[in-house]
């Protein structure tokens, strides 16, 4: 499945101001990988922001109250993500952070979260958001690029985060 059949023209219009054919086998890779029926790419623009967070809101992953363009969310206690007990940091061979954190190796915990990705988005949309740690246009730029199926991750991350798109163009 190439990215391209479900990507369509504005979403690949968006890509192709980014020169760099890593992050295009990186999105090729993941698209093929987990299967969704279709991809949403977030410039950072006004209008994306409120695209995804009206997404968030009418797939009911957030819901609206009384101040304009504020939205509430919560979470599911089943969320892995608050499960201490059952989250692990994944870490080079060797390398140890304490009793306290619940560490696995990366090789072969990665084979196993690709196992549980194959398909995973199939009926969904995967979201590119790109993000920038530390100012754009600056030595310190660190771009990062995130892939999800949740509009409410989205939107937290874009409340969260300097947008990175134009960082990515930049480079």
């Amino acid at each position: 499945m190439g990215i391209k059949k479900i990507i369509g023209k504005e979403n690949i219009g968006k890509l192709e101001r980014i020169n760099s054919p890593a992050v295009f086998d990186f999105l090729e890779k993941y698209a093929a990988h987990c299967r969704p029926d279709s991809v949403f790419v977030s410039d950072g623009s006004e209008q994306d922001l409120i695209y995804i967070r009206n997404k968030a809101i009418e797939k009911g992953e957030e819901a609206p109250v009384s101040f304009k363009g504020q939205t509430v969310h919560f979470d599911n206690a089943a969320d892995q993500a608050r499960d201490n007990k059952n989250t692990r940091i994944l870490v080079s061979r060797g390398k140890d952070l304490g009793a306290s954190i619940n560490t696995l190796e990366r090789g072969p915990a990665l084979e196993d979260v690709h196992s549980i990705m194959k398909g995973i988005m199939k009926g969904k949309t995967l979201i590119v958001a790109f993000f920038c740690l530390g100012p754009e246009n600056s030595p310190f730029s660190i771009p990062c690029l995130q892939l999800t199926d949740s509009f409410y991750v989205a939107h937290s991350e874009n409340i969260l985060y300097r947008q990175g798109f134009n960082e990515f163009v930049r480079r």
